[in-house]
């Protein structure tokens, strides 16, 4: 029998409140907007604390239910536009693009003067067959 592992989630339920309170008054953010970046938010707290998801788009629309790939470029370039993730997207469909959640308090101690990261802050991937169990 598989065991789920435990997540200490203090430090994460502000930024996940913040994203719910700034949403509250946005017209253009929907259910999908929601869904995905829920996943992320899943997919992040599964898989390391930095607040940084390497997945490829299929990765990410298993977890959030999404089935075209069309709708989940709009979304995950929506939340970027309005500065809830950095999104940086691979340019092979076989890598893993870059997603960041933006508001996290220990993301900010990893950023450089230019918003690199500095040595040290390796971004997490996702794997959903691996990653639950414990």
């Amino acid at each position: 029998m598989a065991t789920s592992k435990c997540i200490n989630v203090d430090k994460w339920h502000v930024c996940y409140e913040d994203f719910f309170k700034k949403i509250e008054g946005d017209p253009i953010v929907r259910t999908g907007h929601l869904a995905v970046f829920s996943a992320l938010f899943f997919m992040a707290l599964i898989n390391g604390e930095k607040g940084t998801v390497r997945a490829t788009s299929w990765e990410v629309m298993a977890v959030a239910k999404i089935s075209s790939q069309i709708t989940y470029l709009r979304i995950i370039a929506d939340l970027a536009q309005l500065g809830y993730v950095k999104y940086r997207p691979s340019l092979s469909k076989f890598h893993r693009s870059e997603i960041r959640i933006l508001g996290l308090n220990n993301q900010r101690k990893e950023e450089g003067t230019n918003g690199q990261r500095k040595q040290g802050g390796k971004p997490t991937s996702f794997s959903p067959a691996t990653s639950i169990k414990g």
